[in-house]
Order: C-alpha cells, then structure tokens, then sequence
C-alpha cells in the first residue's frame, strides 16, 4: 500500500515538473516576442502578473500596475493582439480576459 502511495505522488510530483517547464518556456517565448516588438516594462510586468492569475480585468490591471484604467486597457489590448488573451464576457464593460494557453498548461494531466 505505502508503494502504491509513493507511486501517486512521484507521478503528481513529475507531472507538476513537467507543467512547470511548460509554462517557463511559454513565458520566454511570450517575454521574447513582446520585447521584439518594443514591449514597455510595464507590459512585461502585466505578463508576469497573467502568469500569476491568468484571469484578468482592466481594473485588477489597473491597481496591480498602478496605471490608470486606460493603459491597464491598452496594455490588454496589446497581449490581445499578440494571442496571449482572450476576452471571454462579450460585453463593452467589465470585460474579463483569460490567457488560454496557460490554463491549459495548468490544467494538463501529468
């Protein structure tokens, strides 16, 4: 039985390696391509914060980035536009955003 045990969680411990690296090398390709494109410190920071919660809204944007709502959405705009969020609401206000490929990095079986 503790052998079956250890066999769980060495599978769960090497899947969640495996997750980990995924999600290093999206970041660097994401930080690298925003960065050929003259991507502002700030928008690498809003980066780093979609990696750490990859739900998103102008507002969180704005107060986790001490920038005013309309950068927040600008700089949304921007990781639109490179194929890193999507907007998933369908409304004009309150709009809510997801970074897909880092949920289903997450969400990815060992």
């Amino acid at each position: 039985m503790d052998c079956f045990f250890l066999r769980g969680v060495q599978q769960q411990a090497v899947g969640a390696v495996r997750r980990a690296a995924l999600l290093l090398d999206l970041w660097a390709d994401y930080r690298a391509s925003l960065q050929a494109t003259g991507g502002s410190g700030r928008l690498l920071a809003l980066l780093d914060s979609v990696f750490a919660d990859p739900l998103v809204t102008a507002r969180r944007v704005s107060e986790r980035l001490d920038v005013t709502p309309r950068s927040a959405r600008q700089n949304i705009d921007r990781l639109i536009d490179a194929g890193i969020l999507t907007e998933i609401t369908g409304r004009q206000r309150d709009r809510m955003y997801i970074a897909r490929d880092i949920v289903a990095i997450i969400n990815r079986d060992a």
